[in-house]
């Protein structure tokens, strides 16, 4: 969350793959984690508009 979290705040989209090797875990997994935190993301925003 941590490696995501400033691109995220930044309007940035993360780059997945180098993120996935630095936190050492499955690119399948991050990109996973990615849509589950931008989908919640994207959620809260809608029900702010």
């Amino acid at each position: 969350m941590s490696l995501i979290l400033p691109d995220i705040n930044a309007g940035r989209v993360p780059d997945i793959e180098k993120n996935a090797a630095k936190a050492g875990i499955d690119v399948e997994t991050a990109r996973n984690f990615y849509k589950a935190v931008s989908d919640k993301f994207g959620q809260m925003d809608r029900k702010k508009g």
